[in-house]
């Protein structure tokens, strides 16, 4: 449950709930649980250890850990930054980044040590701690910060200040760094506070997976919401569909945040007909498009709740939600002077205010003088029996400007024909939406976060031009 007065940084949320609920499990991962009261306690001796030398921004290139979300809290406590980075990037990217926003020290996961001494080559001289150990010259996390005094430390940041750098995916382009405040990670759970909307307020008992990255407002931001209503988390270094299968049955998780490629993969997995989803009360969905199948598929094997969430990493996540009652499985400059966030998104609100997202603007297809929005279509694709995974995009073409083209994956063992394909979409849309071609590959590009990277998809047909429109 959340405490409105504790609700002014992450530091201050940490306080309060060290108190009100010292002993409920806060983080749970590979057998290792700590408490309320211990991950406070944590937090002020690495607090200790960041300002014995003068530490105040920090980042993390790794896969997910319980002991990362201490180095977040801890820089909010002491007015410092924290940066994780998405652990899928090259060394070289990495290196890009921290050139541009230089860290006082570097925490890095067990996974990347070889990449990481890659990336300290390049930087100014940067302090490297070692999570989980294992490094035979860098200070193991856990040894590193046991050694100082769990003495409490005065907060020392503002509600203003910011708490987090997210580097957005950059499916377009390279990252770009979006400063979050305590504010903005906080305010809205206050906001809704007499909504009680399913996605930011809590029953006690729930327990939540964070399986997305931590370099993603989703895995993140996740973790943020279940530890400012005092509930536990069960981490995972990634996303697997086996664990997360056993992560329903043996620590009975409740609700969760998915991306729809992560919750296909879970749910098409021959475990999941026998899967134990009984106390699944909520599944949010959010960053691409949920293709109707997919959506009638999840609904009738997991048998919850349903919520639609729409945000940006900008915006600290969700900004609108389409609640479980208005889910029918039948169908039923970025930033100005006057203060408008610009999405990149193409879409409508309908006369009850229901808010309908058509596409990404510069993914929009335009064809013989006709705008294609490539979700509608890939919507349909997966509908056919034969597809698993469609993305939709524009391909030069001489005579139309540009061409609907479709990229797909098939189902284990299955074949399809062109003009098959085509012959049943033109029973679906109208013929200047149909794809005039579809190529099949074996994976579809995706970033950390699950996002499909079209520019992949694009680049080999449109190489050798100077920009990607006709």
């Amino acid at each position: 449950m959340i405490d409105p007065e504790a609700m002014v940084t992450m530091s201050t949320v940490s306080r309060s709930a060290a108190k009100r609920t010292p002993d409920r499990i806060c983080n749970r991962f590979e057998g290792r649980d700590t408490t309320f009261a211990a991950f406070d306690r944590h937090v002020d001796q690495l607090t200790h250890a960041l300002d014995a030398q003068s530490a105040r921004t920090v980042a993390y290139p790794g896969k997910n850990c319980d002991h990362v979300f201490e180095v977040c809290v801890r820089g909010t406590r002491a007015g410092g930054l924290f940066a994780p980075l998405n652990w899928r990037l090259a060394p070289s990217e990495i290196t890009e980044i921290l050139l541009r926003y230089p860290p006082d020290i570097l925490f890095v996961g067990p996974e990347f040590h070889d990449a990481a001494e890659k990336v300290l080559a390049a930087l100014p001289p940067t302090t490297a701690i070692a999570m989980g150990g294992g490094h035979p010259d860098w200070p193991a996390y856990e040894t590193w910060r046991d050694a100082q005094p769990d003495t409490p430390v005065e907060e020392r940041s503002g509600p203003l200040d910011p708490a987090l750098a997210l580097f957005t995916s950059g499916t377009t382009s390279v990252s770009k760094a979006a400063l979050i405040s305590h504010h903005g990670l906080l305010r809205q759970r206050l906001d809704t506070l007499p909504q009680k909307l399913i996605y930011d307020h809590w029953d006690d008992d729930e327990i939540g997976p964070i399986a997305m990255p931590l370099a993603h407002i989703g895995g993140i931001g996740f973790w943020n919401i279940s530890f400012v209503n005092t509930c536990t988390s069960v981490i995972a270094r990634e996303f697997d569909p086996v664990a997360a299968l056993d992560f329903f049955e043996k620590e009975r998780v409740s609700k969760l945040f998915v991306v729809p490629a992560a919750l296909q993969i879970m749910i098409q997995h021959p475990g999941a007909q026998d899967g134990d989803f009984s106390r699944v009360r909520d599944i949010m969905y959010g960053t691409a498009p949920m293709p109707l199948p997919l959506l009638q598929e999840a609904v009738e094997v997991i048998g919850c709740q349903f919520a639609q969430c729409y945000g940006m990493t900008e915006t600290t996540g969700t900004v609108a939600i389409r609640l479980p009652d208005d889910h029918v499985p039948e169908g039923s400059a970025r930033m100005r002077s006057d203060g408008w966030l610009l999405s990149g998104d193409a879409g409508y609100l309908d006369e009850d205010g229901h808010l309908f997202i058509h596409d990404r603007i510069k993914d929009m297809i335009i064809s013989c003088g006709e705008n294609v929005y490539p979700a509608e279509v890939e919507s349909v694709l997966h509908g056919h029996p034969a597809i698993r995974e469609a993305a939709v995009i524009g391909v030069r073409d001489e005579k139309w400007g540009e061409a609907v083209m479709a990229v797909v994956t098939l189902r284990e063992g299955a074949e399809i024909d062109q003009q098959e394909v085509t012959r049943w979409m033109r029973e679906r849309l109208t013929v200047f939406k149909c794809p005039k071609q579809v190529d099949v590959i074996d994976l579809m590009p995706r970033n950390a976060s699950g996002k499909l990277l079209k520019r992949d998809l694009r680049a080999q047909y449109w190489e050798g031009r100077d920009r990607q429109v006709n």
